[in-house]
């Protein structure tokens, strides 16, 4: 069991890592670049880009959260509870 968790924290400094794990694109055409973060870490964080390629900011949304769809200033996510339990919720986005 320990060596499960060590395993973790291994990092290989000869192997790349990817600067961003997904990207997402809305219906405004704006692109959300889903940052790469090693196992160990639990933090998500998003870099939006606009349709003409204008860096529009960085969201960092709360613990247990799976981006799913975006549309206009409402964003369609998965989110898990203190429990582990999955459900679909529905956010807006103030200031975008």
């Amino acid at each position: 069991m320990i060596e499960a968790d060590l395993a973790r924290w291994r990092f290989n400094f000869d192997e790349p890592e990817p600067l961003f794990a997904t990207i997402v694109g809305d219906y405004e055409g704006r692109a959300w670049l889903w940052h790469w973060q090693a196992h160990c870490y639990n933090r998500n964080r998003f870099t939006v880009i606009g349709p003409d390629g204008t860096w529009l900011g960085v969201f960092e949304p709360p613990d247990g959260f799976d981006l799913l769809s975006v549309a206009g200033e409402h964003a369609l996510v998965a989110v898990k509870d203190e429990m582990d339990v999955e459900s679909v919720a529905v956010y807006e986005l103030v200031g975008w």
